[in-house]
């Protein structure tokens, strides 16, 4: 599991945030304000992360990684406010770094129920 420590290191030496106009909500200030938060992290060069946890956050994050460069765009333009969209993104990115830090438990392999294979015949 990863410490508070670790994550806030992570978020200030290897997360890059940009910001751009957004689409949703914003009433008059829509097309003035820079209210989209994208979050860039580079997960091949992550000093924090053992290699079994980067294959695991790239397998997890899915359309999110851009392959060429293993790079996680996460974005959010559901707020209003700057600041509303990069907490939330920067949320999703903890609860994803906390469930490709987590060690998957082996799945022990059963067997079917005598009564299916018989139906099964």
């Amino acid at each position: 599991m990863l410490s508070d420590t670790k994550i806030q290191k992570i978020l200030v030496q290897e997360v890059h945030f940009h910001f751009s106009k957004s689409g949703g909500h914003g009433w008059q200030n829509v097309n003035k304000r820079k209210t989209k938060a994208e979050l860039y992290f580079n997960i091949d060069e992550s000093s924090f992360l053992s290699q079994e946890e980067k294959d695991r956050l790239k397998k997890l994050s899915g359309n999110f990684v851009h392959h060429h460069s293993s790079t996680l765009i996460l974005t959010c333009q559901e707020e209003r406010y700057q600041h509303a969209n990069k907490t939330k993104v920067s949320h999703h990115f903890i609860q994803l770094l906390h469930k490709a830090v987590e060690t998957p438990e082996e799945r022990i392999p059963t067997h079917p129920p005598h009564y299916i294979q018989h139906k099964k015949k």
